[in-house]
């Protein structure tokens, strides 16, 4: 008892020891790569110091974790909110894939790609699905005009050089793959 009383004493009080502080050295490598993410989450917890590199290391993983997802349901929190409350540990995924979440086509009529569709809903069961049925559908027209002189142009009997330009004219200008009156 009295070494032990004495090897205290030798130390000092904490006043005199002054800024000597415990440090942790933790070592991640790619052998132990699994236990990044959970260490990250315990030094976010702990409101410590992070290095960059593991927000980058983990960034990767996390990447990857996610890639491994894509045969998954999108995530409802991510429907119903536009975020999800931990990806993490969410078993869904949180990236859209186009040739997944494009709308089903469930009756004969193909819906406007522009526009606008006036709908009387039914039933909403999140942010982006929900039951409901057409009104009215009120057709771009100036987005049909474009459309209809793109397909008239990209033939190339249709296209002409003009050697004068007339007064009250008609004339088509190409710049790339937009044509303009």
């Amino acid at each position: 008892m009295s070494d032990h009383f004495q090897s205290l004493t030798e130390q000092g009080s904490p006043a005199e020891q002054g800024d000597k502080r415990t440090k942790s050295v933790l070592l991640l490598t790619e052998r132990n790569a699994c236990h990044a993410v959970g260490v990250l989450r315990y030094l976010e917890r702990a409101d410590a110091k992070i290095p960059s590199e593991l927000y980058e290391f983990t960034a990767g993983l996390l990447e990857a974790k996610e890639d491994k997802k894509a045969g998954r349901p999108l995530c409802p929190y991510l429907k119903a909110f536009g975020f999800c409350k931990d990806k993490r540990f969410c078993p869904n995924r949180h990236h859209i894939n186009p040739e997944i979440d494009t709308p089903k086509k469930l009756s004969n009529h193909a819906l406007p790609v522009c526009g606008y569709i006036k709908i009387i809903p039914f039933y909403i069961s999140n942010a982006t699905n929900y039951f409901g049925r057409i009104v009215d559908k009120h057709v771009d027209l100036y987005a049909s005009l474009n459309a209809e002189m793109k397909r008239y142009f990209e033939d190339p009997s249709n296209k002409t050089t003009v050697e004068k330009v007339e007064k009250f004219g008609l004339y088509g200008l190409a710049e790339e793959t937009l044509f303009h009156r």
